[in-house]
């Protein structure tokens, strides 16, 4: 299992922030890698996720509280159980990812948090390297860095 974790400061209102990143209709224009909504499913979306050029599908059911001045969504995404061989060292895709995504409101500006835990799918044969979990970490990282900045930079131009 690999982990990630980053935090940044969005010089906008929570209600604002809030307000593009939990709309799932809008998660394709900010979040590295995600389509369009394909359908709402029960307590949850279904989406598509782009990984090493191949489309995944995946449901996240999700689960929201809000205290004064927090907002926090926990959402699980599973993909595909099987093994998708693209012939490569990407066998060992993600198929699962629990997310929590806390945001707070400090002063004018909202501090967004996010913790991911991945879990990269099996590999075709069945020993596993840790090079491999270690390069889905690097690589969800660099997603989740570039997805931060593109909520920020949303969210700073209203």
């Amino acid at each position: 299992m690999a982990h990630v974790k980053r935090t940044i400061r969005i010089d906008a209102a929570l209600e604002e922030v809030c307000a593009l990143a939990r709309d799932p209709h809008r998660w394709d224009r900010w979040f590295v890698g995600w389509s369009d909504t394909e359908a709402l499913v029960s307590n949850g979306h279904r989406r598509t996720y782009l990984a090493v050029g191949v489309r995944f599908p995946l449901t996240q059911p999700a689960v929201e509280d809000q205290v004064e001045g927090v907002v926090h969504w926990r959402a699980k995404a599973q993909g595909p159980t099987e093994c998708i061989s693209l012939g490569s060292s990407f066998e060992q895709l993600l198929i699962a990812c629990n997310q929590d995504w806390t945001y707070a409101a400090k002063g004018n500006e909202t501090e967004v948090e996010v913790d991911l835990d991945l879990e990269p799918g099996q590999r075709a044969e069945p020993a596993r390297s840790p090079a491999d979990a270690a390069t889905v970490e690097r690589l969800q990282a660099q997603c989740l860095e570039r997805s931060l900045a593109n909520l920020k930079s949303l969210c700073e131009a209203a």
